[in-house]
């Protein structure tokens, strides 16, 4: 899998693909990663909280991170398509895409992440109550990007 998208990636058209490509190359380290410690878990490595670790890479390093960047690509995308109508030309993507809040999101994503995994190693529950409260800002910013593509798609379908 990751070899069939490193090759797309090599082979694209566009070549500057933006914030949300960011976050899915960082969910395919993130899944190597986690694919790592759950191998070190089977070994009997000496991985702190080893299994709780493997499942918080798995789903909110890989998986999260990567239904973020797709999510960040997908929704103005649809939108456009949605207002487009009978007949009518698409809105640019720019025109509904919100960065500031995406980078918002990004920055604390991260952040939260490296966060709530140094918890997990270091067993300070503080540090993953404080990645969580950092997740949240940036959750709360996602649902801005989201929101203001609503109230966006809205104004374009009234003009």
């Amino acid at each position: 899998y990751l070899w069939l998208m490193r090759t797309a990636l090599l082979t694209r058209m566009r070549k500057r693909l933006g914030l949300s490509f960011v976050m899915i190359k960082l969910s395919w380290a993130l899944l190597m990663l986690g694919l790592a410690t759950g191998l070190a878990v089977l070994l009997e490595a000496p991985v702190p909280n080893g299994p709780a670790l493997f499942g918080f890479l798995v789903l909110v390093g890989w998986l999260l991170t990567f239904l973020m960047g797709v999510l960040q690509r997908i929704m103005p995308f649809l939108a456009s398509m949605h207002a487009a109508g009978k007949g009518g030309t698409p809105p640019l993507l720019s025109d509904l895409t919100a960065e500031g809040p995406l980078k918002i999101h990004a920055v604390c994503h991260i952040a939260a992440l490296l966060t709530c995994s140094a918890g997990l190693l270091l067993d300070a529950p503080v540090f993953v109550t404080v990645g969580a409260a950092v997740g949240l800002i940036g959750s709360i910013a996602f649902a801005a990007f989201a929101g203001l593509v609503v109230i966006r798609i809205g104004q374009k379908n009234r003009h």
